[in-house]
C-alpha cells in the first residue's frame, strides 16, 4: 500500500491580508496537484495531519468545492480532527 501525507493546508475562502495571490485559488490548485500525484504514483490512501480549514466557519459552497475535488481523488482520505476541525469534517466527508 502506498500513502500520501500532507498537513496544515489552512484552507480559507478568503485571502489572508498578507497574501499577494488569490489564496483560495492557489490552495485549490495545490489540492488539484495532490490529486495528480495520487494518480501518477498509484496512491492507495491520503492522510491529512490536521488543520484542513483555518476556521470552523467555512461557507458550504467553499467546503463543497473542496470536498468535490478531494472526492475525485477516488481514495480513502483520513483527516486528523484538531481543535475546530470536528465542526467542518462532516461537510467534507459527506459531499
Amino acid at each position: 500500500m502506498r500513502g500520501l501525507y500532507f498537513t496544515d493546508p489552512q484552507l480559507s475562502a478568503k485571502s489572508p491580508s498578507g497574501r499577494l495571490d488569490n489564496f483560495p485559488v492557489t490552495a485549490y490548485k495545490k489540492l488539484y496537484e495532490i490529486g495528480m500525484l495520487i494518480k501518477r504514483d498509484n496512491i492507495d490512501y491520503v492522510f491529512c495531519g490536521g488543520d484542513l480549514f483555518n476556521t470552523p466557519r467555512i461557507s458550504l459552497k467553499y467546503a463543497g468545492d473542496i470536498a468535490k475535488l478531494m472526492k475525485s481523488w477516488n481514495v480513502p482520505i483520513y483527516v486528523v480532527p484538531v481543535s475546530y476541525t470536528h465542526l467542518t469534517l462532516p461537510t467534507i466527508l459527506l459531499v
